[in-house]
């Protein structure tokens, strides 16, 4: 550890350090920015450390957060793009801008938090199970349909 030294209106703070980089009279620690999600995550998680059946819906809340890719095609517009759907890349976008809002919102209740979860498990298990291997042989309005019936 450097120490500050002054002699008379010269100051040196050469290698000095205070939890990150010193500029002047102020330090910065500069941490990456987080996504919504994981912002969400982590108040749930500090507010609900205790509750076991909290901490459950974090952790399955975590899931849907974690990135995954089994047909490896990775994020939203490449997959819109194979799909030919390339065309509802906006209108995609601001709905999951909105859902985060909307998670965001309703961020601090563990009940709407378990809302949360079962409705994006039910999404999942009938787009995984019944609606994604119907795509390649039906028609996207097909597909439009089937995601209405069973998944809204």
């Amino acid at each position: 550890m450097s120490i500050a030294t002054s002699h008379g209106n010269i100051s040196n703070q050469q290698n000095v350090r205070a939890g990150g980089p010193v500029v002047g009279r102020d330090y910065y620690n500069v941490e990456a920015k987080k996504s919504l999600i994981e912002r969400l995550l982590q108040k749930l998680k500090e507010q609900y450390d205790c509750n076991e059946q909290t901490q459950t819906t974090i952790d399955e809340l975590a899931r849907y957060h974690t990135r995954r890719a089994p047909d490896g095609i990775d994020g939203l517009e490449a997959k819109l793009a194979v799909s030919g759907r390339s065309a509802y890349y906006d209108d995609a976008i601001e709905k999951k801008e909105m859902f985060a809002k909307l998670l965001e919102t309703w961020s601090l209740y563990s009940s709407a938090q378990e809302i949360f979860v079962h409705i994006l498990a039910k999404a999942e298990n009938e787009f995984t199970q019944v609606i994604y291997g119907q795509i390649p042989k039906k028609e996207p309005e097909e597909i439009n349909a089937m995601v209405i019936d069973r998944i809204a």
